[in-house]
Order: C-alpha cells, then structure tokens, then sequence
C-alpha cells in the first residue's frame, strides 16, 4: 500500500515540478514549487504518522501544481480586434460604414471584458455625417470558436448630438493558428433615441489572442 502511494506520489510530483519549470513566470506554480521541495526534504526526519501527512501534502500540491500548469497553458489573457461592418436601417432608408477596434481582457476562460473606439459613415438620401464613438461591454465564448457579444455604444457626430445604444452581436472564430483569428460577426443595433430606428450590422475582422 505504502509503495502505491509513494509512486503515485513520485509521479505526481516529477510531473508538477516539469510543469512548474516550464512556467516559471508564474507566481503560484513557483510557490507550489517551492511547497513540494521544502515538504519533500522535511519528510526524512518524521515518524511514519507524521510522514503519511507528509505524503497526502505533497500529493495535493502536486495536484495543485499540475491543474495550474494545465491552466496558464491553455487560458487566454487579452485580444485586440479590428473590425469593419455596414450597418443598414431596418426601418426606413439608410446605411452606415463602421470601422472599429477593439480590445477585450478575460476574467474568466469564456469571458472577457471588452471596451474600443469607431467611426461610421453615415448617408440617408442627401444627408451625410460623421461619427466617432465609444463602447464598452463583454464577450461570452460557448466554445473556443462561437461567441456572443453586447456592447453599450456612445457617440458623437458634428450634426447631432450625442446618443447612446446598444449593439448585441453573434459571430465565430475561425482561427488561422493559434493566436490569429478571422471573425464575421452579425449585430442588431439599437439605439435609445425616439428617433432613430434599429439597424442590422453585418461584418467581420481579424483578432489576436495572447
């Protein structure tokens, strides 16, 4: 019995200290590092009781150290998006060229924070105009590929003044490697204003995933 959890234990720490050197920069993979070796060398002077509670530490730090490993390998922290998108009135006629760029900051595995700029075109018979904006809002990730959006938009041209809206938005990763993306993405425009009507934007960009 003793042998099985001594090699249990072995292998579980090998693997954790190969994961922990290969992610180094990591602060807590180097503290359950640090963890295992100063409890690996404890373990030679303490009695048979005290050693089995040795064992079951360095097993669950091992654990730990392989499921932070398995993390910092396969989570995403940032990306940066630009993106463009025509945007047509559903109600009554006009239509808008978007230019945006983006960036978004994951909290957790499938969800980031996201916040960018823009500027659009807009003309509606021979009305035209200009407009700069921002946004702020979160992305969900279902899967690594399809992804779901809702951003609150604010902004300004020279002939209005400034509105607000909401922009709700379905698109998929098709990634080119690892890191690169291509992203069409269709969203429904809504703006709060009495005045304006609800738009359909169709586009797509390119994202990097660091």
């Amino acid at each position: 019995m003793f042998n099985l959890v001594d090699k249990i234990v072995a292998a579980a720490a090998r693997s954790a200290v190969m994961g922990a050197a290969n992610h180094s920069k990591n602060s807590a993979i180097g503290a359950v590092h640090g963890r295992l070796q100063s409890v690996a060398a404890g373990e030679r002077t303490q009695s048979p009781k005290s050693r089995m509670t040795s064992r079951a530490k360095v097993f669950l730090f091992a654990l730990a150290a392989l499921l932070l490993t398995e993390t910092a390998s396969a989570q995403r922290t940032f990306f940066i998006n630009a993106n463009a998108s025509e945007v047509h009135q559903s109600f009554g006629n006009g239509a808008s060229f978007n230019l945006n760029a983006n960036g978004g900051w994951f909290l957790a595995e499938n969800f980031a924070l996201t916040g960018g700029v823009g500027f659009s075109s807009y003309s509606r018979n021979s009305y035209s105009t200009n407009t700069v904006a921002l946004n702020a809002g979160g992305r969900f990730y279902f899967t690594d590929n399809f992804f779901a959006q809702g951003l609150l938009n604010v902004s300004k041209s020279k002939n209005l003044d400034t509105r607000t809206g909401l922009r709700l938005g379905a698109g998929y990763a098709i990634f080119l490697n690892d890191r690169v993306a291509l992203e069409p993405i269709a969203s429904v425009v809504i703006p709060f204003a009495s005045d304006s009507n609800a738009s359909l934007a169709i586009g797509g960009g390119i994202s990097v995933y660091f």
